[in-house]
């Protein structure tokens, strides 16, 4: 066992269950168990803890909050709903001293959710972190019953992201009901993590050559797939939404670091899978090179966005290239009709 999965499993063992374990949520069998990690979201908590527990379910669900600190009033915010749904909420009060581990290479590892995820009792986990929020009250209810009477081993939808009070789709159209294959989720990181359900029988164990990824969802999701041997159910309708803050993980890392943690991700990949996941590997660090070539161009590296471009294109020219390798090139040419596009196409779907 290395260092860092020995201080993960001592740190695991000291958390603390506010209001103790006899409440009346620990005496419930909830098939669902949503987990939401919470760190200086005072302004957003409450949308997001009502919009849980506005769910219509015929069955019990449990709260899992996981408070990792905060100094902005999220804490207390966090306790005042503990106090008042003993019925659906456990709360767990952390220390980031407790939460938060710095490798040898002076990466920050976050805790916070892999702890979550580990207390649930659930058939079923879902997923919502606290400045995100869902808005379909039969959420759960709906993908329930898919997982159900199926052997998805999870169960995803659309969703809408507000961006400064401005509300989109990530997709244009609603498109029904279809399945993310292992080689759909290795290209391309395409679940939105506020969406998910997931059975949690296939919650794969702390992994300490991943943990320090900026997108452990991503790999979660990998995991699941392989560990089930089954594809994701994905519903067009939306059911969430996505806010983009500055202080979110996803936008305060540097674009080289996102792109480096990806290629090690595939680097770990390449290790475990058998040889015939090369090639979608292939398409899914070449889509990489054209989303980092994209960011560079965008904020004004033109010539380094050319070398990943060409980078892109010489890694894997495909159909399943082609669309990013498109997008980039004209990033690269002209970022000013990139942008007028892009523009166009969040007006687009604006709700």
């Amino acid at each position: 066992m290395t260092e860092i999965e020995k201080e993960y499993y001592r740190r695991l063992a000291l958390q603390e269950e506010y209001g103790g374990t006899n409440k009346p949520v620990n005496r419930i069998t909830p098939l669902v168990s949503v987990v939401t990690t919470t760190y200086q979201h005072a302004p957003y908590i409450r949308q997001c803890l009502d919009s849980i527990l506005m769910q219509k379910t015929d069955f019990p669900y449990e709260i899992l909050i996981g408070e990792d600190g905060s100094t902005d009033g999220t804490r207390e915010i966090c306790i005042e709903y503990a106090n008042s749904h003993p019925d659906k909420i456990r709360l767990f009060l952390r220390d980031r001293k407790l939460t938060q581990y710095v490798s040898e290479q002076g990466r920050r590892i976050i805790f916070n959710g892999h702890f979550l995820r580990a207390a649930a009792r659930g058939k079923y986990i879902a997923m919502c972190e606290g400045d995100d929020y869902w808005i379909d009250e039969k959420k759960l209810q709906k993908q329930i019953a898919v997982l159900e009477s199926t052997a998805y081993c999870m169960c995803c939808t659309n969703y809408f992201v507000l961006d400064s009070e401005r509300l989109r789709k990530v997709e244009a159209e609603e498109t029904g009901v279809r399945e993310f294959t292992l080689r759909d989720v290795i290209k391309r990181n395409i679940v939105g993590t506020l969406t998910t359900v997931f059975r949690s029988q296939y919650l794969p164990p702390f992994d300490a050559q991943l943990s320090n990824l900026w997108f452990l969802d991503w790999t979660l999701w990998i995991a699941l797939c392989l560990s089930a041997n089954a594809s994701i159910c994905y519903m067009g309708e939306c059911t969430a939404v996505y806010r983009i803050t500055q202080s979110g993980l996803s936008n305060s890392s540097a674009p080289m670091q996102q792109y480096a943690d990806i290629l090690t991700m595939y680097e770990v990949l390449r290790t475990r899978l058998p040889n015939e996941y090369g090639q979608v590997i292939d398409v899914g660090e070449s889509i990489a090179k054209c989303n980092l070539a994209i960011k560079l161009a965008v904020g004004g590296h033109r010539l380094k966005a050319t070398r990943f471009l060409l980078l892109s294109l010489h890694q894997k020219f495909s159909d399943e290239t082609l669309s990013s390798q498109l997008k980039c090139l004209i990033a690269v040419v002209s970022p000013r009709l990139f942008a007028i596009i892009k523009r166009k196409y969040l007006s687009m779907n604006a709700k």
